[in-house]
């Protein structure tokens, strides 16, 4: 066979396989399936009522694009969130910008969302997330250790 009929080849079996949805998806697919029919774009059910067990305010350590991303989607579902930064200097940039310029220039900080250098700001946080670079994960764990507290979900 030609090596200029391989890519077709491989095109067609791609799309083929996607145009099977697995055996658990069916349903899924399926419903989706008949709603475009019907002329109905597929809509995300709506969040249940926030529990009593929610998470209501987080923390996440490190002002990389991910842990700013991050930080913002907590924010704008309504949990209190502070973005840890290295130092005070960018944190008080990060604040005074009113998001992370550096990072993601088109992204505006939520109200529910600050950005600090101070490690006790992690003191009411349920959930703390670590969204730095594996080079200095222990490095950053070792200097919040003192302010995580005791019974938060760290990741």
């Amino acid at each position: 066979m030609a090596r200029a009929a391989l890519p077709a080849l491989r095109r067609r079996r791609h799309a083929r396989d996607r145009a099977e949805p697995p055996p658990e998806h069916a349903q899924a697919a399926a419903r989706r399936r008949a709603e475009a029919r019907a002329g109905r774009r597929f809509q995300r059910r709506k969040l249940a009522a926030v529990s009593d067990d929610a998470i209501r305010t987080a923390a996440v350590v490190g002002t990389t694009a991910w842990g700013t991303t991050l930080a913002v989607l907590l924010a704008r579902n309504g949990v209190r969130t502070t973005l840890l930064a290295r130092d005070a200097a960018e944190a008080t940039r990060i604040q005074s910008d009113g998001g992370n310029v550096r990072r993601l220039p088109d992204v505006e900080f939520p109200a529910e969302l600050e950005a600090s250098a101070d490690p006790q700001r992690l003191a009411g946080a349920q959930i703390v997330c670590f969204v730095v670079q594996s080079q200095t994960m222990a490095a950053n764990a070792r200097a919040v250790a003192e302010a995580v507290p005791r019974d938060a979900i760290v990741l």
